[in-house]
């Protein structure tokens, strides 16, 4: 589909930047599905972390997957990391269908995933982050819905509309 990027109103936040989502990018290709956030300033730069949470209904069907208002999430990737600006940890949940749709543990690890900041000294406000697109099952003809969150450890988040990328 190339790049589609939305942006996100700034200052909605919480008045902590660091979480302030500003813009997301989107790109799928043959082999991956790659990610953008951008925030207003450097993430990951508290000493008590932050945690991004990627929610994505992969097959674009309100009644599969974890029930979100306007979704129906397969998918979740969460990422962590905490004051140096780099990434802790960065992993691909599966929902399983055969428990409750709003049971938040109803999610399972996959697998790890690369996600970096993008910049060579690690702080930074852009984060980039690749997917293989067989882990998601996607079908390109249904398109796909996700929603970006970030939160810190005192609860000020920011999370973006529903990016509908359906055709």
């Amino acid at each position: 589909i190339g790049t589609e990027t939305n942006l996100d109103p700034v200052g909605d936040s919480m008045n902590n930047s660091n979480v302030d989502i500003i813009e997301t990018g989107i790109t799928i290709d043959t082999i991956y599905l790659s990610f953008l956030i951008r925030t207003q300033e450097p993430m990951f730069t508290e000493e008590t972390g932050t945690t991004i949470r990627i929610l994505i209904d992969s097959d674009n069907d309100e009644g599969t997957g974890y029930f979100y208002p306007g979704l129906g999430v397969n998918h979740l990737i969460e990422i962590y990391g905490e004051k140096n600006g780099f990434v802790s940890t960065s992993i691909l949940y599966v929902f399983d269908n055969s428990r409750n749709k709003s049971d938040w543990n109803g999610f399972y690890s996959l697998t790890n995933l690369q996600a970096n900041a993008t910049s060579t000294s690690g702080v930074s406000n852009e984060l980039e982050l690749q997917v293989p697109n067989f882990d998601l099952q996607i079908d390109a003809g249904k398109g796909l819905k996700y929603v970006v969150t970030m939160i810190d450890a005192n609860g000020k988040y920011d999370s973006t509309k529903i990016i509908d990328l359906s055709r």
